[in-house]
């Protein structure tokens, strides 16, 4: 009753009070991260290994044994399941609940650098170790579509949205889906090949060996030391065309000799459609603990200047910005 009858005798103090636990209130909502979904990350480590060429019992044999053999002996392992592809092997380790996976990655990480001398050396770099967990998906996707050609498409993507995208607050990683790589196709003739007496592997080897960098020393110039690096990569289509394989009969036999040298367009790994056209996706990654109501927000509206701004619409007209998932109201 003493509260009662001090909240009656003195409903100015009160008054005051309320307001200030409204006003503290506020600012502490104001101030949440904002989530339309609940982080969810699962005790589970994922090892991947990609060995170029290998069909599924090699990379079985290889690589994923030797791996499976290696980290099941780290504590706290509740399943272990494998598979293993043309080129490619997964490790799927699960481990028992309220297990501390950042410490657990440390110690699979270990375990991997253990093991590295005995996979094969034709993997493709170290075995890769990802974790699942919600935040490494996309809250923000989106397709953009326009009236030119789609490598075009993909240059002004990664030249002018991507970059701005990237600049938000909160913003970890921008994905670009569908994009037309170019790449130098080279078609050897094998008439002419045997008629120059010249071999496939030569003109591997000699590709290889010829368009590289390398370093070359340092030297000290006004009392600052500079380092010198040979560039001898290939610059052009008439480079690589103008490259010397051979010699025979008194006369350099060059690439164009032997085959057709083309920059075409590589058929992506992954590419998505929408009826019969295909489209360029935009995903947006959040850093961990960022709003993601408000980085949503900040999204739309960089998107938004990105269509009025008057170099887009000259160089873009038609260009046009469909939101495919969004994680945010």
């Amino acid at each position: 009753m003493k509260i009662t009858d001090f909240s009656i005798r003195h409903p100015v103090i009160i008054t005051i009070l309320l307001v200030a636990l409204a006003v503290f209130g506020f600012i502490t909502v104001s101030g949440m991260s904002q989530e339309l979904f609940a982080q969810v990350d699962m005790p589970t480590l994922i090892v991947v290994t990609v060995y170029p060429g290998a069909g599924p019992d090699d990379v079985e044999r290889e690589v994923t044994r030797v791996i499976e053999n290696e980290v099941s002996n780290l504590t706290g392992i509740s399943k272990i399941s494998s598979r293993s592809m043309n080129s490619v092997s997964t490790v799927n380790i699960e481990f028992v609940w309220n297990t501390d996976i950042e410490l657990k990655i440390g110690d699979l990480r270990e375990k991997l650098n253990d093991v590295a001398k005995k996979l094969p050396s034709g993997i493709n770099g170290a075995p890769q170790i990802l974790r699942f967990s919600s935040s490494i998906l996309p809250v923000y996707s989106m397709s953009v579509e326009s009236g030119m050609d789609r490598q075009s498409l993909a240059e002004f993507t990664d030249d002018s949205i991507v970059p701005l995208l990237a600049r938000i607050p909160g913003v970890a990683q921008v994905n670009v889906t569908g994009k037309a790589e170019m790449i130098v196709d080279i078609i050897l003739r094998i008439d002419d090949l045997v008629s120059r007496e010249v071999s496939i592997l030569t003109v591997f080897q000699i590709l290889q060996a010829n368009n590289v960098a390398l370093p070359a020393g340092s030297v000290i110039y006004q009392q600052n030391t500079l380092n010198i690096r040979t560039n001898g990569q290939y610059q052009s289509l008439d480079d690589i065309r103008n490259q010397v394989i051979g010699f025979k009969d008194n006369s350099y036999i060059r690439l164009s000799d032997v085959a057709d040298v083309l920059l075409v367009e590589q058929r992506p790994d992954r590419y998505v459609t929408s009826g019969d056209r295909e489209l360029v996706v935009i995903d947006i990654i959040k850093q961990q603990g960022a709003d993601t109501v408000k980085l949503i927000r900040q999204v739309r509206a960089v998107c938004e200047g990105i269509k009025k701004t008057r170099a887009t619409r000259s160089v873009l007209p038609q260009l046009m910005m469909t939101v495919i998932m969004s994680r945010s109201p």
